[in-house]
């Protein structure tokens, strides 16, 4: 496969794209950020490794945001089993370690994973033969969850249900595969983003007109999955660091407006129970606090009620409501950072 400088879409408009690159010595890229990542980057490695795809056609490249661990030495280790480079870019957003990655990427085709992704043993061979028929799109999947997680793990994240490609908002970045043309095209990753930089892209992606598809068959392993309560507030609460800066600027598409929304309406709740607690210690009336306590519990409810009918685990509503509420705080406790504004 090789880009052409123009494609045409399905609506017979043509796309005119920079492919911003020389002649390809490679046909796929693989870019991973990494820091401190010793644990996980190993497994990651051979899973490339064992690939049915010929290491002739992919390179890897790790790039590094200062470990000081293990992990370079793990990754020196399969220079003998991998085309691998590594990249030194200390004191970086993950966006701009993708983007450090893509500035020396070879390949027609630019693949990023993270280092605590597992992918299938068809991960590369699958996406070169999807990007034959079109190379003017954004592919991937959501995650999937190692085996034996906990119940934390199986009730919120649980394993994907698509049987089929299918047209989606956005893909995860550890596990997000694009032309290099039309990643050039787009824009890269924004770098002034913490987090939710690969919804941004996407959303870039398809306002150009260039759709975003999640196949079942390119699903990774996410090593990285929260398997108890607090793992889970403190990554939820990470990860919504750009939430609201994305939705700021993306209004008139509502995107994020779920988890934006929420996290207001909890930190609302919240001060409604703060008064609540003062006026039982002032009044000895407990009713303030009682409503705002049940208001937000009851819409933690309401929303995990539809999620357990989606997912054919009506067993698990008590706890996914639970998870809801630890959601809501995460989100709400990011709005607090200034950082997210």
């Amino acid at each position: 496969m090789r880009s052409n400088s123009s494609s045409t879409l399905q609506d017979g408009r043509k796309a005119n794209i920079d492919p911003c690159e020389t002649e390809l010595a490679v046909l796929i890229s693989v870019i991973i950020p990494v820091r401190n990542e010793e644990r996980t980057i190993g497994s990651c490695l051979e899973a490339l490794a064992l690939q049915d795809y010929s290491k002739k056609f992919f390179e890897v490249l790790v790039v590094d945001n200062g470990s000081t661990d293990r992990t370079l030495s793990t990754v020196l280790s399969y220079a003998d089993h991998l085309r691998v480079k590594v990249i030194e870019k200390p004191l970086a957003t993950i966006s701009a370690l993708r983007n450090e990655g893509s500035a020396a990427a070879s390949g027609d085709l630019l693949a990023f994973l993270d280092a605590d992704c597992i992918p299938p043993r068809t991960w590369l061979s699958t996406a070169a033969a999807i990007f034959e028929a079109n190379p003017y799109q954004i592919i991937g999947a959501d995650y999937l969850i190692p085996e034996r997680s906990s119940l934390t793990a199986r009730t919120w994240f649980g394993n994907s249900k698509l049987r089929a490609p299918k047209v989606v908002t956005w893909i995860p970045a550890g596990d997000l595969i694009v032309s290099k043309a039309l990643f050039c095209s787009i824009g890269r990753f924004d770098e002034s983003l913490e987090t939710n930089e690969d919804c941004e892209l996407c959303i870039r992606s398809k306002k150009r007109g260039f759709p975003v598809f999640a196949h079942p068959e390119l699903a990774v392993v996410h090593m990285g999955t929260p398997q108890t309560l607090g793992d889970f507030f403190q990554k939820q609460k990470w990860h919504g660091r750009s939430v609201f800066k994305v939705f700021r600027r993306n209004f008139p598409s509502l995107q994020n407006l779920y988890p934006v929304g929420f996290a207001f309406y909890v930190l609302l709740s919240i001060l409604g129970i703060l008064v609540g607690i003062a006026k039982l210690l002032v009044s000895h009336d407990f009713v303030p606090l009682i409503f705002a306590g049940s208001a937000l519990l009851l819409v933690c409810l309401l929303l995990a009620i539809p999620t357990a009918f989606r997912n054919h685990r009506l067993g698990t509503v008590l706890v996914l409501t639970l998870m809801m509420l630890v959601f809501g705080l995460a989100r709400a406790a990011s709005l607090l950072d200034p950082r997210t504004w």
